[in-house]
């Protein structure tokens, strides 16, 4: 499967599919997609000369909006991924979820910093602390070992999840 048609076939026909088949190639070129798109939506900064707050905040905005715009599609091909691997998509779901929950908890964090609610000392608590890291090292040896199961080779011919996406 070329890069093009793995984006086409992620985004348009398979937006929000979580079940049958996907092949490393889809994988791998959707993947390369998603993080270069980051990579150019996360290096804007050094194109402007002065960044003012208000530009800050629209483009974490435009950042926020597209990653949640490719998570589903993302968390789809991830979990067809381990399907051609004849693995569940538990551990990928499990990661994703520790990934938001840190996500949304930096986001949080900004947000009452500059909008001076809080100092950022005060919101980290013994229990916050714990809970964060937790949340860190479940969705690490979830990411890593759902990656590790995504560098193989799919079964060969039908599996429990569908008919082989090769064939």
């Amino acid at each position: 499967m070329t890069f093009g048609k793995a984006i086409s076939t992620v985004l348009l026909r398979k937006y929000c599919c979580f079940s049958g088949r996907a092949p490393r190639s889809e994988y791998w070129w959707f993947q390369l997609f998603a993080i270069l798109l980051m990579l150019v939506l996360g290096s804007w900064e050094m194109f402007c000369e002065v960044v003012t707050i208000d530009m800050y905040w629209t483009m974490t905005g435009v950042f926020f909006l597209i990653h949640y715009a490719l998570l589903l599609p993302s968390v789809g091909v991830w979990i067809r991924r381990l399907h051609d691997r004849g693995k569940s998509g538990v551990s990928c779901v499990v990661a994703i979820g520790c990934g938001e929950i840190l996500l949304l908890w930096h986001y949080a964090n900004e947000i009452a910093i500059y909008s001076r609610l809080f100092s950022r000392y005060s919101l980290y608590g013994p229990f916050t602390t714990y809970f964060l890291l937790f949340v860190s090292l479940l969705g690490s040896v979830a990411g890593l070992y759902s990656f590790w199961q995504c560098l193989f080779k799919g079964t060969e011919g039908p599996n429990a999840y569908g008919p082989d996406p090769l064939a």
